[in-house]
């Protein structure tokens, strides 16, 4: 049953990859989903992801932050996280132009620096928080030089 919930989201995206141009990922403060090495999504223009964002990513990181050990593949959901490198060389978000956090967690603060490889043509960054946004998450914000298309 583990399995197949884990295999559940990528069978979702590859089936909707192709055409999907808006996705909001909602999700419980307790409840981790699994990382999903998601195909391509050419035409996706706008993400909101609301508390984390590890479905898309994952660090090596993650597990200070209280979150299952990133080596342990039953912590994956379907392949595991690709190298910043490899992200950069076919990112999965390549039309990418809005990328919206809403009350981004801890553990999102540490792979936000990533979002530049994954979404390379990110015009506008929205963060939104309830509370005051996590000091970490600001302390690995991206800036201008990193999201390249970053609007002021």
């Amino acid at each position: 049953m583990e399995q197949a919930f884990r295999s559940y989201p990528y069978q979702l995206f590859t089936c909707v990859a192709p055409g999907l141009q808006t996705l909001t990922v909602l999700q419980h403060n307790e409840i981790l989903l699994p990382f999903v090495r998601a195909p391509t999504f050419a035409n996706l223009r706008e993400v909101t992801i609301h508390l984390d964002d590890g479905l898309f990513l994952r660090d090596k990181s993650d597990s200070n932050a209280g979150w299952p050990e990133p080596s342990d593949p039953n912590n994956w959901g379907v392949g595991s996280p690709p190298a910043a490198d490899d992200l950069a060389a076919d990112p999965p978000f390549p039309a990418l132009t809005r990328l919206r956090l809403v009350n981004p967690g801890t553990p999102m603060g540490v792979r936000l620096s990533l979002w530049p490889r994954v979404a390379p043509h990110v015009q506008t960054l929205e963060i939104i928080a309830e509370k005051q946004v996590p000091s970490q998450l600001m302390d690995h914000a991206p800036g201008p030089e990193d999201f390249r298309e970053l609007r002021p």
